[in-house]
């Protein structure tokens, strides 16, 4: 555990991830590192590998925000505005969440009217 998120911290996408994936082998309902995981995924552009790990924490459990946030963001980083917008939209009520999902919507709404994208209702 502490292998993997020293790796993160040091941005080696390889180590980390091998780390974590090890980690997470022995213990794979550990939410908290599977998010972790996702996001050293991210950071190193692997952006669907990130979005599958972040999904299978919110199969495991759908009332994670912190996970769901994640999710948001690599959906924003890999230009998948739409699917962006439906994650953070479900967290505007949320207490830790939700200042920060209402920017987001904002943001990624404006983001899609300058691309042309239409945005459903």
């Amino acid at each position: 555990k502490i292998l993997a998120l020293n790796y993160q911290k040091q941005k080696d996408c390889a180590n980390a991830t091998n780390a974590f994936n090890k980690y997470l082998e022995i213990k794979p309902k550990d939410n908290n590192m599977r998010i972790q995981l996702a996001i050293t995924l991210a950071d190193c552009s692997n952006f669907k590998a990130a979005a599958e790990e972040l999904k299978k924490v919110l199969a495991n459990d759908p009332s994670n925000s912190l996970a769901r946030y994640q999710l948001g963001d690599v959906y924003v980083r890999d230009a998948r505005y739409e699917e962006a917008r439906q994650e953070f939209k479900k967290l505007v009520n949320d207490p830790k969440w939700g200042n920060n999902a209402k920017q987001m919507v904002k943001w990624v709404e404006q983001k899609m009217s300058e691309l042309g994208i239409e945005i459903p209702e």
